[in-house]
């Protein structure tokens, strides 16, 4: 009886703690802005547009806001804030930004009755110099249709090289590799009620699956430098491109492990969605094997994800595109 009776309380107090979270209607909160560009100074007017998280808004949306910097880059926002809020700030010849803050700490709020106030600073890069550029995608098809072909792209024509597109310079090479170490054999019936006249038939599952990605730059003094995108806006990378530290090729790949189908299974690879390359093609060597001429450029994804690419002909090394200048024709590009 007296265990029965604690277990009974012990409802009692969850349930009522589970109402009292659910009734909870979020706190006030104040966040204050400071809008910066890349050399540290004040961006005046910047336009500063979000909205205060919420479960009771639509698609998760309450209180919005739509505000502009002062002399000092700041702006105060204030709303009824539950977790985060979220937006994008944007001011002429900038590139914008995307932000998302942590109110800070929910329970010490849902306590005290109000958000402590906060500060965060938001970073815009100035548009400096930017310049034409031949930009487009590279799509992989034709390297995973032809596994073990080592196949050339051409980044001026933006076509894989011939037989299997119109590109004339092999700037970068690819080499794909397929191996099912492992594999589930099941038979597919056909259904009763079938009038196309299809019969039984076996398909293999793969269960243990190895693949790779070979990218090499065959011409001496070309490479690549691999890092991370900036994920803070419009601009994913640097204004220029490295000086030095280029290697000839990277080798991608994965590993795909399952015991059982339908079972979860393990995947290890070091392909990286969010990876940027700096390139540099075309490189004309001395004697002494010091770069004479070169062009410079960035990719955007990884090399085996279908990623977009940007290739500045001037022989600097800015990376900086200008989107009204694709030298490609019929370039379709999302990113600086």
């Amino acid at each position: 009886m007296r265990a029965s009776a604690i277990a009974i309380a012990l409802c009692l107090l969850s349930a009522g703690q589970s109402s009292d979270a659910a009734s909870w209607r979020g706190a006030d909160a104040s966040i204050k802005f400071t809008v910066l560009d890349d050399a540290g100074a004040p961006v005046t007017n910047a336009v500063v547009v979000g909205h205060f998280a919420s479960p009771y808004g639509k698609d998760y949306i309450g209180d919005r806001f739509d505000l502009r910097t002062d002399t000092n880059g700041q702006c105060l926002v204030v709303g009824r804030g539950f977790t985060f809020v979220s937006g994008r700030v944007a001011a002429p010849s900038h590139y914008y930004s995307s932000y998302k803050v942590s109110l800070g700490d929910k329970e010490l709020t849902r306590k005290s009755g109000k958000w402590e106030v906060s500060e965060h600073r938001l970073v815009l890069m100035r548009v400096r110099h930017p310049v034409p550029m031949y930009a487009g995608q590279i799509t992989i098809g034709p390297v995973v249709r032809n596994p073990g072909q080592l196949i050339g792209y051409d980044f001026v024509v933006g076509d894989w090289v011939a037989p299997h597109g119109k590109g004339v310079h092999v700037d970068m090479t690819f080499q794909y590799q397929k191996t099912i170490l492992r594999s589930d054999r099941i038979e597919i019936k056909p259904r009763q009620d079938d009038v196309r006249g299809q019969v039984a038939r076996t398909v293999e599952m793969p269960l243990d699956v190895d693949i790779s990605m070979k990218i090499a730059m065959p011409n001496p003094g070309d490479g690549m430098i691999k890092t991370k995108q900036q994920k803070i806006g419009e601009m994913v990378s640097d204004y220029q491109a490295p000086e030095d530290g280029y290697q000839p090729t990277v080798d991608l790949f994965s590993k795909q492990r399952q015991e059982k189908r339908h079972w979860p299974g393990t995947l290890e690879s070091n392909s990286d969605g969010e990876a940027l390359y700096y390139i540099r093609l075309r490189t004309e060597l001395d004697e002494h094997g010091t770069v004479k001429r070169a062009w410079y450029g960035k990719i955007c994804g990884e090399l085996d994800k279908a990623p977009q690419y940007f290739l500045n002909p001037d022989g600097t090394r800015n990376v900086e595109f200008d989107p009204s200048k694709n030298l490609s024709a019929g370039g379709l590009v999302a990113e600086p």
